[in-house]
């Protein structure tokens, strides 16, 4: 019962952080792109 419990914990522990990188990693896209957008419109 307890290995099996540890895999649980395991994949739930790996399924969170996938979650977590990728929605940091869109959130940091995104705020990069409009940085250089902003950068762009002021040397206009």
């Amino acid at each position: 019962m307890n290995y099996k419990k540890g895999i649980m914990i395991g994949l739930l522990c790996v399924f969170v952080f996938s979650l977590v990188g990728c929605d940091f990693f869109d959130g940091f896209k995104s705020g990069f792109s409009s940085k250089t957008e902003k950068v762009e419109n002021q040397e206009k």
